[in-house]
């Protein structure tokens, strides 16, 4: 059996709505601030969930976690 690594692909860690706004919650590994604010500057700005797009919106340095919303304004080019 082989498994193949999914290329741009994230572990989302948890699911949360809060007032019609879907929040996708995603680890940034831990480590030292500047170590996870590296990470998070690298995720993708727009990620596809379930079939939506969420944008990137905030980390927390305190957790180690960074966050998406369905309700961010996404512009994609042509």
């Amino acid at each position: 059996m082989l498994a193949n690594p999914v290329k741009n692909g994230l572990v989302v860690e948890a699911v949360q709505n809060c007032e019609g706004v879907t929040f996708l919650t995603v680890s940034l590994g831990g480590g030292e601030h500047w170590d996870m604010f590296q990470t998070y500057s690298k995720l993708p700005q727009v990620v596809e969930f379930e079939g939506r797009l969420f944008g990137k919106s905030c980390w927390n340095s305190d957790n180690g976690r960074a966050y998406y919303r369905s309700d961010a304004t996404i512009a994609i080019g042509k």
